[in-house]
């Protein structure tokens, strides 16, 4: 964490000096949702009609994804850090109390991270990356499942970071924050089994890979 927040001007310059443009950015702007509600819906429908046994661990993993974006947000408040795109640096946090001038129309107006809803206040919450987060842990879950594609998951987890960065709405250190993070809950939900302990049969033998049933 402390090389990435080091890091986090001159990846900025790096990726933004990129020229990224046709087909190529507009299959990166849909990869970057990898994660988000839409693919989380469209594989849970894949994994409930055709890999049925995969369905008690795939609700563990579920239970912890539900827990993470809150999990998030909450970080987002507390830490109060500007997102690059206002142009203070990197080394520019409010803390959960603090307060910076947004433009609303024409006229700057005072907000702080507690602000949730107000106009702009989500320049405010840079640190951690849901994005990065919500898909780091969503990659954890299908390596859990599908083991011999754990290489794909991860490229496009870091697809969704690296888009992060090029969209200049996160520094590296708010991306590799949300991946650990995501990746820490997400293995946590499944070899704790949030969720499939609930309905689990006494007999169901342990899982080899000691993280929950698969």
């Amino acid at each position: 964490m402390l090389l990435a927040l080091l890091l986090d001007e001159p990846l900025r310059d790096h990726v933004a000096a990129l020229r990224v443009g046709g087909d190529l950015r507009r299959e990166l702007a849909a990869w970057q949702q990898f994660g988000q509600f839409t693919s989380i819906v469209v594989a849970s429908l894949i994994v409930w009609v055709l890999d049925p046994h995969r369905r008690p661990s795939w609700l563990d993993g579920l239970l912890g994804l539900a827990a993470l974006w809150p999990v998030c947000q909450a970080l987002k408040v507390l830490c109060g850090r500007l997102r690059p795109g206002l142009g203070e640096g990197p080394w520019h946090w409010l803390g959960p109390v603090g307060e910076y001038p947004l433009s609303v129309g024409d006229v700057p107006v005072m907000r702080g991270p507690w602000q949730i809803g107000a106009h702009g206040v989500a320049d405010l919450w840079a640190m951690p990356s849901s994005h990065t987060a919500l898909a780091a842990g969503f990659a954890t879950i299908l390596a859990y499942q599908y083991s011999r594609l754990t290489w794909l998951w991860a490229i496009l987890a870091c697809l969704v970071g690296f888009e992060r960065l090029r969209n200049n709405a996160h520094w590296s250190s708010d991306v590799t924050a949300g991946a650990l993070l995501g990746v820490l809950v997400a293995r946590t939900a499944l070899r704790q089994r949030w969720a499939s302990r609930w309905f689990a049969q006494p007999h169901d033998p342990p899982d080899p890979r000691g993280l929950g049933t698969a």
